[in-house]
């Protein structure tokens, strides 16, 4: 996962609490910091060269996106995705999920189509090549764009948003590479009929797709309740 972290190289921000916030959110999103565990604010500090301002700046936007917690007088912890979490998470992203594809079938452009096709078909790259941190991206970037692309800016704003939590969950979950492919194998499919301006088989594959994740008996998400409660 090293390469998202050495992004950062490439951003352009001016702002020094931005580069702070896109440096701490990297940690977050690429497991190099995990759920509980104490921000290293110092360590920041000396990397960027700031003071603590730029620093609390940051962590209060994370804190805003559900991503860590500001204890006060205490330490500042990456969030924890809780067992009901995840159950929630599945329940919240499983209606976005439809809505941003009953609404941007009935919108659709030959330019979205496009993009979401390339997106999609780089998602299934990375699941053969074994590249799971690329293949978690795509598969953000493929849920943000259709809700983004849908018009409602309502719906983009709350997928985004959601989206952070489904990548704290990917960070302590366990799936298998042909998990993974068998996890994304539906991307394709749907935007075929998004592009067909099929909005009821475009819900209905999506349902699947996000059902078939967070509520199978073998997803990961119900694996990990039974390894918490041996």
């Amino acid at each position: 996962m090293e390469h998202i972290v050495d992004l950062e190289s490439d951003l352009d921000i001016s702002n020094l609490s931005d580069r702070v916030y896109h440096h701490i959110k990297r940690l977050i999103m690429t497991g190099k910091l995990k759920g509980g565990q104490r921000i290293p604010e110092q360590a920041i500090a000396e990397k960027f060269g700031v003071s603590r301002t730029p620093i609390r700046e940051a962590l209060r936007r994370l804190e805003e996106h559900g991503l860590v917690v500001i204890e006060p007088r205490r330490s500042t912890r990456v969030a924890n995705v809780t067992l009901e979490d995840k159950k929630h998470i599945g329940e919240v992203r499983l209606q976005l999920g439809i809505l941003s594809v009953r609404l941007l079938a009935q919108r659709v452009t030959p330019v979205d189509c496009a993009a979401l096709k390339d997106i999609a078909a780089r998602c299934n790259e990375c699941a053969e090549s074994g590249d799971f941190a690329s293949c978690f991206e795509a598969d953000s970037l493929l849920h943000c764009e259709i809700a983004e692309r849908s018009g409602n800016q309502y719906l983009s704003d709350l997928t985004r948003i959601l989206d952070y939590k489904v990548q704290l969950l990917r960070n302590i979950e366990e799936v298998s590479q042909e998990r993974l492919k068998e996890k994304i194998a539906l991307h394709v499919p749907i935007v075929e009929a998004i592009c067909r301006r099929d909005a009821p088989t475009a819900e209905k594959l999506m349902a699947k797709h996000l059902t078939d994740y967070y509520f199978r008996p073998d997803s990961p998400a119900h694996s990990l309740d039974k390894a918490a409660s041996s």
